[in-house]
């Protein structure tokens, strides 16, 4: 026997695993490939949807809020006719718009959100049911104006143009 100066260790014992033989190695691999596999699925994955909030806004958006009883109701529906004929105005001041109709069923632009989040937008801006109302909110989060029964847009655009933040905004568009 040639003596090439290694040392010779016993052949590690297999194990069996579905008619397979397998090395500790083999059976290492086994143990940490799934977990390997969830992390990589959690890591691509958004993960669980995190809860609707108003902060989500905050400094970034303008928000108008409607409360409606439901889509009939002849306020709602002038305020859809404003919001048609509006050329760019909603865009421009940063405007998004959360509506809240026919009880639990609400929309933050065009996603619908939970019926928790309705009700908690009603709790928190103390709306009755039957009661059609906007609210203004600026964008440091906090009410900027209450109108109730008939919504103008005009009256509303007119407000957040005096206010200091959209006063530097449209600086900075003449300034462009």
């Amino acid at each position: 026997m040639l003596d090439t100066g290694l040392r010779e260790y016993p052949r590690p014992r297999a194990f069996s695993f579905l008619g397979f033989r397998l090395s500790h190695l083999a059976r290492l691999a086994l143990l940490i490939a799934p977990v390997s596999m969830a992390s990589t699925l959690l890591a691509q994955s958004d993960g669980p949807a995190r809860p609707w909030t108003l902060d989500d806004y905050e400094w970034k958006n303008r928000v108008l809020i409607v409360f409606a009883p439901d889509t009939l109701h002849a306020a709602y529906g002038d305020l859809q006719v404003q919001l048609e004929q509006d050329h760019g105005g909603f865009a421009e001041r940063d405007l998004v718009l959360i509506q809240v109709l026919d009880g639990d069923l609400a929309y933050a632009g065009k996603e619908p959100l939970q019926p928790a989040d309705a009700r908690r937008l009603r709790d928190r801006f103390n709306v009755a049911m039957d009661s059609f109302v906007t609210i203004l909110l600026g964008k440091d989060g906090t009410e900027k104006a209450r109108q109730r029964g008939q919504a103008d847009l005009a009256a509303l655009y007119a407000l957040i143009d005096t206010m200091p933040m959209r006063q530097r905004e449209m600086q900075r568009q003449r300034d462009r």
